[in-house]
Formats: structure tokens, C-alpha cells, sequence
């Protein structure tokens, strides 16, 4: 007997343009979000901007991933904290598009051990869709770790 195929999960994501210089708004199923560019980029800076809600869409996956992954596993896991740091390539590597040279990430766990904190470290770079996506862009991506006592 053959086994079903999972068909690719499908993600959209619509953006537009507003009648506010510099602020676009988004959408991705029921949810709406607006994005702004800073005063500097000539926007009016009063909501994230497109690269923050880029790197907290990363941490994000990254600390309700791990949480979801320390539940199924039965560890002990009372608080999962990510920071997550951009920096932009500042010198011209051969590509015409504009990167990240790299991407520091830092995870702090509370209630679990250092060696569950590993795993779920190691869950998250393998199964998350946008680490995976910007590690495999060629982005040096370094995620490090603590832990806290519960």
C-alpha cells in the first residue's frame, strides 16, 4: 500500500503601499499588519520596519519551536528567551544584492539542562523554515545558548 503524500505547506503574505510615505501594510490570512520605514529611510518611523518584523519572525519561530519541542519531549522548559542581532554587509562580496553579513542569535532557556537545551537548539536550526533559509543564503548564522535553573 503506498503512503499518502503531504502536500507542501503554502504560505501567503500580501503587502501594499498606503497613502503615508514610507508605510506599507501587510497581510497574511486574517492578520494585518502596518510596517514602516524609519525617518532616516524617509518614513514616518512610527511602526517596525520591514527588517524587524523579518528577524522577530526568526527568533519568534525559534522560541515557540523549542517550546513546542521541550513539551513533546517532556522537558521541564519554563521560559524560552531568544536575541536575535543583524549585521548588514558593509563590503561587496561579488553579489548585486544587498545581505546580511551575519546573523547572532542567543537563546536563554530557564528549567531545563544544558544538554536539553542542546537539543532543542539543534530541533530549531534543523526545522525552522527561515533559519533554514537564511543559513542556506550563505548568511554566517551563529546561535548560541544558556540555561537558567527553574
Amino acid at each position: 500500500m503506498a503512503q499518502a503524500q503531504t502536500a507542501p505547506q503554502t504560505h501567503i503574505a500580501h503587502s501594499a503601499t498606503t497613502n503615508v510615505p514610507g508605510r506599507g501594510i501587510a497581510n497574511s490570512g486574517v492578520h494585518h499588519y502596518v510596517m514602516d520605514y524609519t525617518v532616516e529611510q524617509e518614513g514616518p518611523g512610527e511602526m517596525p520596519g520591514p527588517t524587524d518584523y523579518f528577524l522577530s519572525a526568526i527568533s519568534s519561530c525559534g522560541v515557540m519551536m523549542t517550546e513546542r519541542e521541550a513539551r513533546h519531549r517532556g522537558y521541564s522548559l519554563k521560559r524560552a528567551d531568544a536575541q536575535i542581532e543583524a549585521f548588514r554587509r558593509t563590503e561587496p562580496n561579488g553579489s548585486p544584492h544587498t545581505t546580511f553579513a551575519r546573523i547572532e542569535m542567543s537563546f536563554t532557556f530557564t528549567g531545563v539542562s544544558e544538554s536539553e537545551a542542546g537539543e532543542l537548539v539543534t530541533y530549531y536550526e534543523r526545522n525552522c523554515p527561515l533559519y533554514g533559509s537564511v543559513a542556506e543564503a550563505g548568511t554566517e548564522m551563529k546561535v548560541v545558548f544558556t540555561t537558567r535553573p527553574g
